[in-house]
């Protein structure tokens, strides 16, 4: 069921309030980590532990068979393919899904990139675009449980359409993170050498 949409974004002080507190939350998940189950868009599942050192870091790591691993920090994204001797693929930030988790000053209420809030589930979903000034490849669904304040997981859906789900485990504190874990150029050194 469609809550909010564009047109009446802040409708209602209610309206405003829960945007204020989902952005709010997304905030405090300043170190923090959970097991994910990914869906992907061929049909299989891939499933590892994603980690947030906000703000502008978060590193996903695939458990075996995939192995992959994804480092978030600053403005890049690096997709490293542990099958292959190849170096990261390299992304700017503003075009992943990292980038409204990961902004300094998040604000999922903003409407040049909020298109719509919808409860059903025992979700309450946002969808977010890339806005005027952004250039967000795709669409970014994310999902907090309407009974509580926890992010429930995310739908990228690219801009050919493919989409790819991440369903998060219980999210943890891990106030002992190691800030070297999101460091892209140690990474790519580490596996040259």
């Amino acid at each position: 069921m469609l809550l909010i949409a564009p047109s009446r974004l802040l409708a209602s002080a209610a309206d405003q309030t829960l945007l204020e507190d989902l952005s709010d939350y997304v905030s405090s998940l300043k170190r923090a980590q959970a097991r994910f189950e990914q869906f992907n868009a061929d049909g299989t599942r891939s499933y590892g532990i994603i980690r947030l050192l906000r703000p502008r870091r978060a590193r996903l790591d695939y458990d075996p068979p995939n192995a992959a691993l994804i480092i978030a920090r600053g403005q890049r994204v690096a997709v490293f393919d542990t099958k292959s001797n190849m170096p990261p693929m390299i992304y700017p930030m503003r075009i992943t899904p990292f980038f409204h988790l990961l902004a300094n000053d998040v604000n999922l209420g903003d409407p040049d990139h909020l298109t719509a809030v919808e409860r059903g589930d025992g979700l309450i979903t946002l969808t977010l675009s890339g806005g005027r000034n952004d250039r967000l490849a795709g669409v970014l669904r994310l999902a907090f449980f309407e009974d509580r304040l926890a992010l429930a997981g995310w739908t990228f859906i690219n801009s050919s359409g493919t989409a790819t789900t991440l369903r998060l485990g219980d999210i943890a504190d891990a106030p002992d993170m190691d800030p070297s874990l999101f460091d892209i150029e140690a990474e790519i050194s580490a596996r040259a050498g």
